[in-house]
């Protein structure tokens, strides 16, 4: 028998997330904190676009910015929500309230990758062990983001999560997190030569489109497993099987923005080339 929404009766309807208290001391605290990091980026961001001649470095900082419109998807889509009692939301989607505190995260959180990598994976200055121990430095920088934050309480992982130390961030998706600026990275370093002029607006829907698609491409496992009526080895093998995933998004992208052997040789002293 199933409820009228279709749902078995037994399983929780996730897309109708716990409830939890937002503490208002510690959203004061994200939503000062968040604005002046989101400042400090734009303004980090166009004083490198005035340096460079060239208006893309802040068209992506804001675009990185802008990806907050996925929010309340990737929120259901990974079984996460903010503190939704006493926040003081910006907009509703999905049913979910989505916090103003988030608005400024998104910035510094997008931007800080985009400013750093672009140019790096544009001119190809990294090895691809060097583009590898980049994807892994994000997801590490996620969890050093998220945990703190998340120990205040203003934003939770609830359900049926895997690799989920402490009840805080769930291991499986820091890694998945990461394709969030990683992907729009190696497209932007690709493509932006081609955007002149007018044309250079089009890095904003490039941003949102490929961050979302990144996460949900190596996340699928996750998505159908945490709502589903299988077994718990079976949510614990789709967590691996995600993380493998962003292993293999990776692999796809290191030769894209990597050095090629002839840059390398190039490098090389001629005595070592010999």
């Amino acid at each position: 028998m199933t409820h009228f929404d279709g749902i078995p009766h037994g399983v929780p309807n996730y897309m109708e997330p716990q409830q939890f208290a937002m503490p208002q001391g510690w959203q004061t605290v994200a939503e000062i904190t968040f604005t002046v990091a989101a400042l400090a980026t734009v303004l980090v961001a166009s004083w490198i676009s005035r340096r460079r001649k060239s208006w893309q470095p802040l068209l992506y900082t804001i675009a990185g910015g802008g990806t907050v419109v996925n929010e309340a998807t990737l929120a259901h889509l990974s079984h996460a929500t903010h503190s939704q009692a006493g926040a003081h939301v910006a907009w509703t989607s999905q049913g979910l309230g989505v916090p103003f505190y988030a608005i400024g995260a998104y910035f510094p959180y997008f931007g800080l990758v985009l400013l750093v990598l672009v140019p790096l994976f544009h001119d190809r200055k990294l090895t691809v062990r060097g583009v590898w121990i980049a994807a892994l430095s994000i997801v590490l920088g996620v969890l050093a983001f998220e945990v703190p934050w998340m120990a205040t309480g203003l934003w939770h992982y609830y359900g049926r999560q895997s690799l989920q130390p402490f009840g805080w961030m769930p291991i499986w998706y820091a890694f998945a997190s990461a394709m969030l600026t990683f992907v729009p990275a190696v497209a932007i370093a690709r493509v932006q030569d081609r955007l002149h002029g007018a044309r250079s607006l089009l890095l904003i829907p490039l941003v949102i489109m490929t961050s979302i698609g990144a996460v949900v491409a190596v996340s699928w496992p996750m998505y159908m497993a945490m709502s589903s009526t299988w077994s718990n080895g079976i949510i614990h093998l789709a967590a691996l099987t995600s993380i493998a995933l962003v292993g293999v998004a990776v692999w796809f992208c290191a030769p894209l923005v990597a050095q090629s052997g002839r840059a390398l040789d190039r490098s090389l002293p001629v005595t070592a080339q010999r």
